[in-house]
Formats: structure tokens, sequence, C-alpha cells
């Protein structure tokens, strides 16, 4: 087969994931190079890889152009920012997003749980894709602006702008050819909307912001209004699909492991306080749970990849890599791969989730400032969920996930019975 600069685009565009894994797994070589373009690009095979690249100074390496055409989506953010106002931003949040200060939500958080349980009382079945971004979301904007700030209207709202601000992320990210004129129109139109809907619901809530939340940390940290929106923008999209996602897979292995699910049960009821509520400093000891959403995460990283690119020539592993180099890691091909975790295509709870090979949230200085309210989320999912639904699946034919800039979920349909209560005949027949 003849190589030029674009052979691997076809594979790429048609399912990244198979690409990913076809060039990387069983490879003895730690760098592969793909033909994505004129730009090289090298996929890291070598988990033992990951930290090191991650961490290289930024006089060495940054974002990159992938991540700068983000920014012409949403924004100057955490994400995008590079430098002392990246370190700053994110000192900001990670202070309000840490696992400590994580667990003051878990009383909000796990009554926004269960109102989704009793929801879901009235139907006998649910698509859990759908449930998963609309309660991720609920989630999230705990943390950003508080318990009940937002009303339904609002989250619907949020979430409408998140899914067009998203898709437009993906265009950017993945165009390999010029838009046409009217497509550029078409898009930067809606791309307005998306930023004026969250212009509108930040000035909305932000006097009713709880005085812990992210939303006043960042307030208080003396950002214009226009920066306050793209941070918040910025950290709805990191947390909302790819938190839905996972929850769409936790259900599905939910149905899936009963033996699992009993033990989650009865981690459920240690938890409690005697009135039903989960005793936070309890969570630490609740590692049956904690080990089901790792699982689900190895098995289904939301995010699959990420990016670097190489400022100047740099030599790793006895190859040259040449400044303009794109270097592109995928926790997808990592945690799949037997060299790192036996029979990887299989769920199993008895893994260690420690080392080099397990990066579902990445790796570095950019690793996901959210990953402790990502996993308590997670976590209580798991725990509510197990504790009041009798899931089973009734879905038919492939379930694999789709790679976009994050892993997405296909249609699950969840048949499931409420733990404990026998639904009157009349539910079904209305």
């Amino acid at each position: 087969m003849i190589r030029h600069w674009f052979s691997d685009v076809p594979a790429f565009r048609r399912d990244p994931l198979q690409l990913i894994t076809e060039r990387g797994t069983g490879t003895q070589e730690p760098l592969v190079s793909l033909a994505l373009g004129l730009r090289p690009v090298v996929l890291v095979c070598d988990p033992g890889l990951v930290k090191p690249l991650s961490k290289l100074s930024e006089e060495i390496s940054d974002k990159g152009h992938l991540v700068h055409k983000m920014g012409n989506v949403i924004g100057a953010s955490s994400l995008t920012l590079s430098g002392e106002a990246h370190r700053r931003r994110r000192a900001v949040l990670h202070e309000r997003l840490s696992r400590g200060v994580a667990d003051s939500y878990v009383g909000q958080m796990s009554a926004t749980i269960r109102n989704t349980c009793l929801e879901l009382a009235r139907e006998s079945t649910f698509r859990a894709d759908l449930v998963g971004g609309s309660l991720a979301l609920k989630l999230i904007c705990i943390a950003l602006f508080g318990h009940r700030v937002l009303t339904a209207g609002d989250e619907l709202a949020v979430m409408e702008a998140a899914n067009a601000l998203e898709a437009d992320l993906q265009g950017e990210m993945f165009r390999f050819l010029p838009r046409t004129p009217w497509g550029k129109r078409r898009d930067l139109r809606t791309r307005r909307q998306a930023l004026a809907t969250m212009d509108y619901i930040i000035a909305k809530v932000r006097e009713r912001a709880a005085s812990s939340s992210v939303l006043i940390a960042l307030r208080n940290m003396g950002l214009t209004e226009t920066e306050l929106r793209e941070e918040i923008t910025t950290m709805i999209l990191a947390g909302y699909h790819t938190t839905g996602t996972a929850i769409a897979w936790l259900c599905h292995h939910l149905c899936h492991e009963p033996a699992a699910v009993d033990m989650i049960r009865k981690e459920y009821e240690l938890l409690g306080d005697g009135a039903g509520e989960i005793m936070p400093q309890r969570l630490p000891e609740a590692a049956a749970s904690l080990s089901f959403v790792k699982e689900v995460l190895r098995l289904y990283p939301s995010a699959w990849w990420w990016t670097r690119e190489l400022k100047q020539d740099h030599s790793c592993e006895g190859k040259q890599l040449l400044k303009g180099t794109t270097l592109i890691f995928s926790p997808w091909l990592y945690h799949r791969d037997p060299a790192n975790f036996e029979q990887p295509e299989a769920f199993s709870m008895r893994r260690s989730f420690a080392g080099a090979c397990y990066l579902p949230f990445g790796a570095g200085p950019r690793a996901c400032v959210g990953m402790g309210v990502a996993l308590l989320e997670l976590q209580l999912v798991a725990l509510e969920f197990a504790s009041a639904l009798q899931l089973e699946g009734t879905w038919r034919g492939s379930l694999r996930p789709t790679a976009g800039i994050t892993l997405s979920a296909p249609p699950i349909e969840v048949a499931f019975n409420v733990r404990g209560f026998e639904k009157p005949a009349f539910v079904d027949a209305a």
C-alpha cells in the first residue's frame, strides 16, 4: 500500500477507535506515526511514556493547534489557556472541585439522583444515554451554581446550548477540508445563539449562586463577564457529556453484573445515617461502588484521547520528533491492550486501577481538574440506582461507542423495576 500524508484519514473518519486499536495494540514500537495530514502525528503506544511526555515544560510542548481550534468556539478558558493564566485558573477550580470539597455536595447530589429514580418510577423503561445526560447536567450544575439554582427550563436551555457547542467543537476538531461560506455562516449563527444562552443563564443565576459554588469562586478572581461565561461553558461541556456517557455505560453494567449490584446494595446500607442519607465520611470505605465505577471508566473512558504539540524538536525512545509534531494519547488503547490488562474486554472489579496504564482522566498538569467530582457523581449514581432500581437490558444490536471529541454511548434502553415496590397495573395501562 502506498503511504502518503493523508493515508490514515479515511480510516480515522470511519472509525477512529478501530484505527487507534489496530495501529497501537501488539506493537513493539512505543511511538507509531499516523498519516493524518501535512503535520506529523505520532500515537503514543507505550503508557509508560504518557506521564513523562505530558509533563514536558511548556517551552517544549503545549496544547497545540487542535486545542486552539476549540478556542475558536469556547474562547479563553482553563482548557485553552497556557502559562500563568492557566495555572491561576486551574488552582481555583482544583480548590472547588477537589474530592474533599466535593464531599459537601453528597446530600444534594444524592437527593437529585433519588428524584430522578422517582421520576423514572412512572415508566417501565428508559433510555440510559438520555437519562444519563440529563442527570449529569443536574449534578455538575450543583457544583457550578449550587443546589436548585437552575429551573427545569434553565437546565433544558443549558443542555441544548451544550449540545450545539459540542457539535460545533467536533466540526472544528475533525474538519479536514475548509467549510463553505454558507456553512461557516450557519455554524457561526448557531454558536452565537448557544453562547448567548449561556450568557443569559449565568446572568440569571449569579446572584442566587451558592457562596461555595464554582461560579462565585471564579467571580471572586475578578474575571470579566466574557471570561466567566467562557470558563463556565467549558466546565459544563467537560462535565456534561463525559459523565452522562459514563452513567449510560454504568446502567448497562448494572443490568449485567448482578453480583456487583448485590455488593453495592449492601454497601449502600452500611453508608446510611439511619434516615436513608449517605454519610460522606463513610464513602472512602465504599470500595465496591468505587471499583465498579473505575472499571466502567476503564472500558469506556469518556475522554478517549488527548493531544500535545511539540514546540521544538524532542528526542524520545531513540526517535527524533520534529517541532510541530502532534502527540496523541489514548486511554481507549491503553485500557484495552492485553499487555496492560488481562482479558481487557471483560468486566472485572478485581483489577488494580493504579499505575501508568489506567488514565481515564488524562495525565500531567492538564489532567481533568474535575476528576474528584466526576468520581463522586458516578459513585453516588451507582449506589442510588443499585439500591432503588432493578435494571434489565432490552437493547438489540451493537453497543459499540462512537468516538468524537468524547466517547458517546449508543441508544441503551433499560427496563427496570423499583425495588420493594410493585407497580400498579394502571401505570402500565396509562
